[in-house]
């Protein structure tokens, strides 16, 4: 491989790689990988190159929002939590990774083009409780929050700003502070109800009344749960290629847990929406490839 390309991966996020650097790259960095293949399907709006390299933490990553596409939200309240969080030390940023799927599916609200994705030795993985971050959800006074277009819309009317952490922290305790004064806030029943149920916990501190009430193991799956129940759950790759592909009939199982990692990653397209069957197809002739 030329020293050129080696310059070329670490300058930027993604870089778009040969077959030759692709090959390369996967027998010397992805050894875990091919010792136990796992098929991790990541789903683009767009085609980018067959092959091409990825380091997440070099760049700052933004949900999807709302004015982007049909399936956004309105700010970026839940990522703040998610990275910021106590409680969710040890998970990989959000804003600093790769998301993906731990098995085969087809969602069109994602786009129409299918890649896999093959990561670095050593990688660290975010596993949600189900087949998407907005199917989990915790409960709180009697509330389910999940991370969702409602969540940020409810947090952006209530004006508490998402621009920062501490911001968002300082706004939401000057409400919780009007809150015990027995003021009515216009803000809605969705954020009154975490108030209401700081209050009864007699919360001097809401930072650590949220690290609680949104601690990565009080959330449980809504539907199709692959990986148990209890929460959002950190894995090394041997524990996520332990995730099944095939059911005991040996059918592709549909749908399964939304991840994110951090680690570097190569990216391989196998396809798009119009040719599902041959998008695992081409999948097993990537493991021949690297064989």
């Amino acid at each position: 491989m030329k020293k050129i390309q080696y310059f070329k991966l670490f300058e930027s996020r993604t870089a778009r790689l040969s077959d030759e650097e692709f090959i390369n790259l996967a027998k010397t960095k992805c050894k875990d990988f091919l010792a136990s293949p796992k098929y991790l399907q990541r789903i683009k709006a767009s085609y980018d190159g067959d092959y091409s390299y990825i380091n997440p933490k070099l760049s700052h990553r933004n949900p999807l929002m709302k004015d982007e596409g049909s399936g956004g939200v309105f700010s970026s309240h839940h990522t703040l939590l998610m990275d910021n969080l106590p409680s969710w030390n040890g998970f990989p940023k959000r804003t600093q990774s790769i998301i993906g799927s731990t098995n085969f599916g087809f969602d069109p609200s994602f786009g129409d083009y299918y890649y896999c994705i093959i990561p670095y030795d050593n990688a660290n993985f975010a596993v949600a409780p189900d087949c998407d971050l907005w199917n989990s959800s915790c409960k709180i006074s009697g509330e389910e929050y999940k991370f969702d277009d409602y969540f940020s819309e409810s947090f952006s009317q209530a004006r508490i700003s998402d621009y920062s952490y501490d911001e968002m922290m300082e706004d939401i305790q000057k409400l919780y502070d009007e809150y015990l004064t027995g003021k009515e806030l216009e803000i809605s029943r969705y954020i009154i109800r975490i108030l209401k149920q700081m209050k009864e916990d007699n919360v001097t501190d809401i930072r650590v009344a949220l690290n609680d009430y949104f601690a990565p193991d009080k959330f449980r799956g809504l539907g199709t749960k692959l990986v148990g129940s209890n929460g959002f759950t950190l894995m090394n790759y041997s524990e996520i290629s332990n995730i099944q592909e095939k059911d005991s009939n040996g059918n592709l199982i549909k749908y399964g847990n939304e991840f994110w990692t951090d680690s570097e990653c190569l990216i391989v397209y196998l396809g798009d929406s119009s040719s599902p069957r041959d998008v695992y197809e081409n999948y097993n002739k990537v493991l021949e490839l690297l064989s």
